[in-house]
């Protein structure tokens, strides 16, 4: 099968689909130093606004995968509201489907964006043109993510849908960087996180830097990674090795279940973006095994 994607980021929806055996087609990313990135892992996105794309042009595919921007859809934002732009990157999807008719489309969003009249208007489209759809809520460590990810999947098909997947053992943080642990740069708590923490400091954990001060033991899942490297300063805490260090783009990268090939870059503030922004690849490959099989 060949695929496209909408609002592509750095293709992690990509990463998991080709994993699952599908061509990649073309993508669509409005910024280009995130397009720029797709394109050196093999991707071929195009830099363009979606609402300006003839997708009639566009090489057909049998899968078409959209993540619309969430920002103002948000738990982060809650004071927002949906806007004109919303309603017209909805019309553009709409407008992608009616063009390319794939046999299969999805959709990943955050949970509030249900709500928008934007989803409403594509499932709608997806209704009229004799789509079979359904949309979860759905935490990507059921995946076999190392990360507690929930998020909007809506899938749509022109044959009946599968069950997802049944959900597997969930997968510690430390198991996803054990390897590079050795390697992390030394840090240090600040004196409110000391103080925060009484009796955490006895065992190995997780944190992240915030105001919030999430906490996750050895076992659990790592937190949700997001778009700013100023708020994904997560540090792990080793009591017997008495050591504080700092998490990499890369270990953010493991939690998102993105694949050491991936090529990350260098600055990280862009390689946050890129990472925070990411559809969890490996939450798409079961998706697609699941689909296709």
């Amino acid at each position: 099968m060949r695929f496209g994607t909408m609002f592509s980021g750095g293709e992690g929806v990509g990463v998991g689909l080709t994993a699952a055996g599908l061509h990649h087609v073309w993508g669509i990313e409005y910024d280009a130093a995130i397009a720029a990135v797709a394109q050196r892992n093999g991707f071929a996105v195009m830099v363009a606004d979606v609402r300006q794309v003839d997708y009639a042009a566009l090489p057909a595919v049998d899968w078409l995968h959209a993540s619309p921007v969430c920002t103002r859809a948000s738990v982060a934002n809650s004071g927002a509201v949906e806007s004109q732009e919303d309603i017209d990157t909805a019309a553009a999807v709409v407008r992608a489907l009616k063009a390319q008719e794939p046999q299969v489309f999805t959709l990943e969003n955050v949970w509030q964006y249900r709500t928008f009249k934007a989803f409403t208007t594509i499932t709608d489209a997806l209704g009229h043109m004799g789509y079979f759809w359904t949309y979860d809520h759905v935490n990507a460590a059921d995946f076999g993510v190392p990360q507690t990810r929930r998020r909007l999947i809506l899938r749509a098909s022109r044959g009946l849908l599968p069950w997802l997947p049944e959900p597997v053992p969930w997968v510690g943080w430390y198991a996803a960087i054990e390897d590079l642990i050795p390697t992390l740069p030394e840090s240090k708590l600040a004196p409110w996180q000391f103080t925060r923490m009484t009796g955490e400091l006895s065992r190995t954990v997780l944190i992240n830097q915030t105001n919030t001060m999430e906490i996750r033991e050895a076992w659990e899942p790592a937190a949700v990674q997001v778009s700013s490297s100023r708020t994904n300063r997560q540090r792990a805490v080793f009591p017997d090795a008495n050591r504080v260090v700092q998490m990499t783009t890369r270990c953010l990268a493991r939690f998102q279940s993105v694949p050491d090939a991936y090529e990350l870059p260098a600055k990280r503030e862009l390689a946050a973006r890129v990472i925070g922004n990411m559809v969890p690849p490996l939450v798409m490959q079961r998706i697609a095994e699941g689909m296709t099989a």
